[in-house]
């Protein structure tokens, strides 16, 4: 389901609002649709690198329809790089000292695998976010129980990542330093 308007408005608030600049990672795309929005809060050329992150298997043709979507907003190739795969393989085949990011990223949008495994390896992400930077979750809600215990289990012991009030099923966490842990 896409996300309402309030809440790509204060998603992109939090992107727009980041001092820290570099890639931008979305974890889960479905459609390309918030990618979209995200990537069209910025002017050609001034643009940071985007990379969605799927495996491409969430319904027959979602890579074509995410790429003709893409294509249909003037975005090409240049503009984004999509990863087919899963975040954990992204994770394993694309090493912190040859970072295809062009360095560490700013902000990461996580709407992948809601199951607790998944959002789990997601926030291994949280690593390669230059202080300064944001991890935005979507879901964190009661109904998403996989989401929320992940997140719930994962803050306390991460003092580098306070949490921000959530705005609906959206929760923002900040980093204020280096990681300082697994």
């Amino acid at each position: 389901m896409p996300l309402p308007e309030h809440e790509l408005e204060a998603l992109g608030a939090s992107l727009l609002g980041l001092e820290v600049r570099g890639s931008c990672l979305e974890v889960g795309t479905a459609y390309a649709r918030t990618l979209i929005h995200l990537m069209s809060l910025f002017e050609d050329g001034e643009r940071p690198p985007f990379v969605p992150i799927d495996p491409m298997t969430y319904f027959e043709g979602q890579a074509e329809k995410v790429r003709a979507n893409l294509a249909e907003e003037g975005f090409s190739s240049d503009d984004v790089r999509v990863l087919e795969m899963t975040s954990g393989r992204a994770l394993a085949e694309l090493p912190v000292d040859d970072d295809p990011f062009g360095g560490p990223l700013a902000f990461v949008f996580v709407d992948g695998d809601h199951r607790i495994t998944g959002v789990t390896t997601d926030l291994r992400w949280a690593r390669r976010v230059a202080e300064g930077g944001a991890i935005c979750f979507h879901d964190y809600r009661p109904d998403a129980p996989g989401v929320r215990l992940a997140v719930d289990r994962f803050l306390p012991p991460h003092r580098h990542v306070p949490r921000e009030a959530p705005v609906t099923s959206r929760l923002t966490v900040r980093t204020t330093g280096p990681s300082t842990g697994p």
